[in-house]
């Protein structure tokens, strides 16, 4: 389906100059970016706002309508058409049939020759299976799986690699690329990829193979900056998990940490089966109210997984719950969630009852789209305090269509308030442009300030400080459709 009047340039964003600057790498969004309606709706909400006319805003609400019908059927992209969802269920199904053809090939083998044979039918008809998964990403990670436990790095390594670059924050995507590497005899080039798997998720298999590609490691390298990272991250993994015994990786059965539950089918000739049809990645700024703990968009809430971005490079595990039910200190539920990360040590964001704002101070957010694909940078949104005569704080700035929520800081660092997401589909602009001043937010995060808000499960070392009070929070969601 086309998209009449979408230009997906800057502008088609919703951001003019005056308004915000973008910051990072981030490339304006295109069509081929969008893989869920709702990205189009928000994006077809940004151009209305802009609309130069009332024919061409009646034209967009149009589309925009069809659109959100597309949503209301949970159509994804595959290839360039939008499926709907009893399409991913019947190629669930056909997945299965293969791995079930894979079986019998070997059913009755019994000499080497007779196995060897079977065993290369087997792995034909599991790239079948492999190639038969409706979701693009999911697709090429488990293509990627199949060639590696068939003994083929090269494509494996190619196939883990743009998993990687698609979603650095999925460990069994770093883990298959470092196997893969590992299985080429590129053991150093292995241990940053096996690091990051296991900073993500410390599974056994993953461990193992760390320690595997360090100890193939030659002597020259040891100094190597990569190969003293791997030896870190090693040594808090196996301090965290005393009981993980060194074990040798055999790669045609490598058990990928997958989101959810583990898939069937973990044999030497099958291939585990997700499940889940595909992967959400979604994302909301966070601040730091307390020494572990980031003020989020509720959003997040239903992820499998979530995961703080430290810096470019560095993703850790954090856990999510809600904030306190409505009540006494909570009398307006706010969509705000929040998210624990042990083992490092933020500076929160200041500011408490005795804070004073001034009228026209300056302020600002970093507010990301609630879906990945949007763009993953943050952008820079800068505008000013408002304060009334009885003190009542306000920002003039506002999100746009699609954004989640985001904290606005002073160049001070003091925590202004929330501005909340405006991320339903269903509403107009996605929802109010709704500020929540600090005032209002105190009776929930003095408590957090008294001290860590959970007890923290990682054994070692004391936490590491984290630069910064603001950062990207990924949570990753599975979804499964039936017929």
């Amino acid at each position: 389906m086309t998209m009449a009047g979408i230009s997906f340039s800057s502008n088609a964003q919703g951001t003019r100059e005056s308004d915000a600057e973008p910051r990072g790498a981030a490339k304006p969004l295109t069509m081929s970016q969008a893989t869920m309606p709702e990205t189009v709706v928000f994006l077809l909400m940004r151009e209305i706002k802009l609309a130069d006319s009332t024919e061409k805003a009646v034209e967009l609400r149009n589309e925009l309508q069809t659109w959100r019908g597309f949503a209301h059927e949970r159509r994804r992209k595959v290839n360039n058409a939008w499926s709907k969802p009893q399409e991913f269920a019947r190629k669930r199904e056909v997945f299965a049939k293969y791995l079930a053809d894979a079986q019998d090939e070997l059913k009755g083998a019994k000499t080497d020759t007779e196995k060897k044979a079977a065993q290369t039918k087997a792995n034909a008809k599991i790239l079948q299976a492999t190639r038969s998964w409706q979701d693009p990403l999911m697709q090429t990670y488990l293509t990627g799986l199949a060639n590696l436990r068939a003994g083929k790095p090269d494509p494996a390594i190619a196939q883990a690699k743009d998993c990687v670059q698609a979603a650095p924050f999925v460990p069994a995507f770093q883990q298959l690329y470092g196997a893969s590497l590992l299985a080429k005899g590129r053991a150093l080039d292995a241990a940053s990829p096996l690091a990051s798997a296991i900073q993500l998720k410390a599974d056994r298999d993953s461990i193992s193979l760390l320690r595997q590609a360090l100890g193939k490691v030659p002597g020259t390298q040891i100094k190597n900056p990569v190969f003293l990272h791997g030896q870190e991250v090693l040594k808090a993994a196996e301090a965290a998990n005393p009981n993980a015994k060194p074990a040798t990786v055999d790669l045609a059965r490598l058990a990928p940490p997958l989101p959810g539950r583990a898939g069937s089918g973990a044999t030497t000739a099958m291939l585990p089966t997700p499940a889940f049809d595909r992967l959400v990645f979604r994302q909301s700024n966070g601040v730091a109210v307390s020494s572990n703990t980031l003020l989020v968009d509720a959003m997040l809430a239903n992820a499998a997984e979530i995961y703080v971005r430290l810096d470019a490079d560095t993703y850790v595990p954090a856990k999510i719950r809600p904030l306190a039910p409505a009540g006494k200190t909570n009398p307006k539920p706010l969509p705000l969630a929040l998210v624990t990360v042990d083992g490092y040590a933020f500076t929160p964001a200041t500011g408490d009852k005795s804070t004073v704002f001034q009228d026209g101070q300056r302020a600002a957010g970093s507010p990301v789209g609630v879906l990945r694909e949007m763009g993953a940078a943050p952008r820079a949104l800068r505008g000013r305090l408002d304060v009334s005569k009885a003190g009542v704080v306000s920002f003039a700035g506002e999100l746009l269509p699609g954004e989640s929520a985001t904290a606005i800081l002073t160049p001070e660092g003091h925590l202004a308030g929330m501005l909340l997401g405006r991320t339903d589909i269903a509403v107009e602009h996605g929802g109010p442009a709704t500020f929540v001043p600090l005032s209002d937010l105190l009776p929930l995060l003095d408590p957090l300030r008294k001290g860590p808000t959970t007890r923290s499960t990682t054994k070692g070392p004391p936490p590491k400080p984290v630069a910064g009070n603001s950062f990207t929070v990924v949570g990753i969601v599975t979804e499964t459709f039936e017929k």
